[in-house]
């Protein structure tokens, strides 16, 4: 594990969205420092319509907050606030809430959909690995497709990438 505390919380963040998140679990945090988590939201229960105007309306609560936080109007009013204003303490700089308002991503968990690729990597990473032997490419490199893919043959990347 690194030991550079800026990239360790880096990693700690992507370890929790691949082995302790489920696809029932949306996090929303800042997409530039992604340890900052404002919540983690468990939609089970919900449909798909549903599910997204829970995600829309926590994220409209959530930049409520980061508004009001820019204006200079540092009350904290609920939880939320609370949290809000503990996340961005490290942070300095006049417009530390109003950027992260542009920042605010959603990412679903992919626990199930990891272990899912351990399975299916069982497959393709021997030939994967004995290619990039063969091409005198490092091994490791072979674990991109964890990320990129999970190992699905069927995946489509937003940016029309497939495989």
């Amino acid at each position: 594990m690194p030991k550079d505390s800026f990239l360790q919380k880096r990693v700690d963040f992507w370890v929790k969205v691949y082995g302790l998140y489920g696809r029932s679990n949306y996090v929303i945090h800042d997409s530039r420092y992604v340890e900052k988590v404002y919540v983690v939201l468990d939609l089970k229960r919900y449909g798909e319509d549903d599910r997204q105007r829970a995600i829309n309306e926590k994220i409209n609560t959530i930049s409520t907050s980061l508004e009001r936080f820019a204006k200079g109007k540092n009350e904290i009013r609920n939880e939320l606030d609370g949290i809000i204003y503990k996340l961005f303490s490290d942070l300095t700089g006049a417009n530390k809430y109003r950027n992260a308002i542009s920042r605010i991503r959603v990412q679903r968990g992919l626990r199930e959909d990891f272990k899912d690729a351990v399975i299916r990597a069982g497959t393709y990473l021997p030939i994967t690995e004995n290619v990039f032997k063969i091409m005198k490419l490092p091994i490791e490199l072979t674990r991109l497709a964890y990320v990129e893919s999970m190992f699905n043959v069927k995946a489509v990347s937003k940016a029309g990438a497939v495989g």
